[in-house]
């Protein structure tokens, strides 16, 4: 009788060990089929954006050759800035940069829209999806000349989600990887076609000027702001 107490328990031990991991190994195949698609949905954004970034950079470059052969060559800096040659394309992390023993990380805050995130030089999905990127610049953040920045519409009030809300005179701060920040006063809002690089590649006159670009809600065109330093 109580042999067969004991191997009752025993059955009943591992049948429970057997319904814990089929519970277990449920889970976690619901968990992996929700992740899958929102991981492709952000790649798919970031291979329309980068595709749309290509378009805009070979524009402005075709309408300038004249004016950038006569300026000198490209160059990059994982810094985002430059002396005297006109950065087309940023590269490297391009988030933090030492000046003495203070770290700075450039930022960019919109009151109208409640937003503060960090400039990344570096486009990639992961730099998108936390912050906004710099798309093109002239000298580098608050340095004269042009800096465009772009982020993505998530259509959810984060990163450039409510860029439409912004109005001429709202103030936007950069702030830059010595530190300084700088307010600059929005003059412009429009939309445009995906091919248009007119406010990519303009003359500023020798002041600071940023450009804001995203996507509009149906991703049909992009929604440009046009701010120069106050």
């Amino acid at each position: 009788m109580k042999k067969r107490k004991k191997v009752f328990i025993l059955i009943f031990i591992l049948c429970i060990i057997i319904i814990c991991a089929l519970s277990f190994a449920v889970i976690y195949k619901d968990n992996t089929t929700i992740e899958v698609p929102e991981i492709s949905l952000l790649q798919q954004e970031f291979e329309i954006e980068s595709s749309y970034y290509r378009v805009i950079l070979d524009n402005s470059e075709n309408q300038n050759s004249n004016s950038s052969n006569s300026e000198g060559s490209f160059s990059t800096s994982s810094s985002g800035t430059s002396s005297g040659s006109k950065t087309k394309k940023s590269s490297g992390s391009g988030s933090n940069t030492r000046v003495g023993a203070v770290t700075y990380t450039p930022k960019i805050q919109i009151p109208r829209t409640g937003i503060k995130y960090t400039i990344y030089s570096q486009m990639t999905v992961k730099n998108m999806e936390k912050g906004v990127v710099i798309l093109s610049t002239d000298r580098g953040l608050n340095e004269p000349g042009n800096t465009v920045i772009s982020g993505h519409n998530r259509r959810n009030g984060k990163l450039f989600s409510r860029n439409m809300r912004i109005q001429a005179g709202d103030i936007i701060y950069i702030t830059d990887s010595s530190g300084r920040k700088i307010a600059y006063s929005v003059y412009s809002k429009f939309l445009t076609g995906p091919n248009d690089a007119s406010y990519v590649e303009r003359d500023t006159g020798g002041k600071r000027e940023i450009s804001l670009t995203t996507c509009t809600d149906d991703s049909s065109q992009r929604l440009i702001i046009l701010a120069s330093e106050t």
